[in-house]
């Protein structure tokens, strides 16, 4: 219960920071620069909230022959995996996984060349899609952990 209960708490507090990202980048729209570097900002925060929850997660019920270092995107559907197959809620993890999965995997192609940039274009060419798309990929996924935990004490209809 503890360890549950961190991982909430730490999502929430990044969860106000990022939707604080999100007002300042909304604030700059009309500077070019300065909107893309908001929006830079809002790629990388939304990705350490995941992976602090995959972190927690983990630390809660860890998949198989889990590790840290392992790669993102396996480690994102493993944990959920585990997660949501140890609470009975497989079905929330699969339509996520069905309708939202894509443009999570979108936004982290962007982050990865942000952090690992290959040429200036990769740092630079940040657009309004971007942010389009990394507010769809949170908000799915704010979704996504709501259903997960909603009722997560009760079983059985209400």
């Amino acid at each position: 219960m503890k360890r549950l209960m961190q991982c909430f708490n730490f999502n929430n507090k990044q969860t106000d920071d990022f939707k604080f990202l999100l007002s300042v980048t909304e604030a700059n729209r009309a500077d070019d620069e300065k909107f893309k570097t908001m929006v830079r900002a809002c790629l990388k925060s939304f990705l350490n909230i995941l992976e602090a929850d995959l972190y927690f997660l983990n630390k809660l019920d860890a998949y198989p022959n889990y590790e840290d270092r392992n790669d993102f995107i396996s480690k994102f559907k493993k944990t959920f995996k585990q997660v949501t197959s140890t609470w009975e809620r497989e079905k929330i993890y699969n339509e996520y996984r069905d309708k939202e999965f894509e443009v999570l995997l979108k936004v982290k192609d962007v982050r990865d060349k942000l952090i690992h940039p290959k040429s200036l274009l990769d740092v630079v060419n940040i657009g309004e899609q971007d942010y389009k798309d990394v507010i769809q990929a949170f908000e799915a996924y704010q979704k996504f952990l709501l259903k997960l935990v909603s009722n997560f004490f009760i079983k059985g209809p209400l």
